[in-house]
């Protein structure tokens, strides 16, 4: 029961984390260039038969409100919580939680984290399990996500 309170919190920072990076990720990237020179090629002509399926508008995650860049804003900086000398800890955290914005999987798997730092799967996941302990245990009681909050018993009746 301990274990299962314990995990929660840690597991809620790390869902927080990946949703910011997936906000990070669906950000419109702007060319550092001036918009000054483009090549605009002609319209295709489509036939009926071409353009089936076919739409203008390119897949693409919605823009974050402002809202959502505050709060992608806030939870990033947590990783900035665990201290400057375990900077793998931070690395491995900051690594594990870039997601892909569509599909929600890892981008970076504890194997391929491993290679490139070149230690072991099982030490990556020791590695980022702590430096999320490091952050719960820094992030006040008040501003710690509430995804997994232990639901409330009736009132009366005591936990065993």
């Amino acid at each position: 029961m301990m274990a299962a309170m314990r995990t929660a919190p840690v597991q809620a920072v790390h869902d927080a984390l990946c949703e910011a990076h997936c906000w990070l990720a669906a950000l419109t990237v702007r060319s550092p260039r001036l918009d000054g020179g483009s090549v605009v090629w002609p319209d295709i002509v489509r036939t009926v038969s071409e353009a089936y399926g076919y739409s203008i508008l390119p897949l693409s995650w919605p823009t974050p409100t402002a809202a959502q860049i505050t709060e992608m804003d806030r939870r990033l900086a947590w990783i900035a919580l665990i201290p400057p000398e375990k900077y793998v800890l931070r690395r491995v955290v900051s690594l594990r939680s870039i997601v892909h914005y569509w599909t929600g999987r890892n981008l970076f798997s504890g194997r391929r984290i491993a290679h490139i730092l070149g230690c072991d799967e099982r030490t990556v996941r020791t590695w980022h399990q702590t430096g999320l302990e490091i952050i719960v245990s820094k992030i006040p009681l008040d501003k710690q996500p509430r995804k997994y909050k232990v639901p409330e018993l009736p009132s009366g009746e005591v936990r065993a």
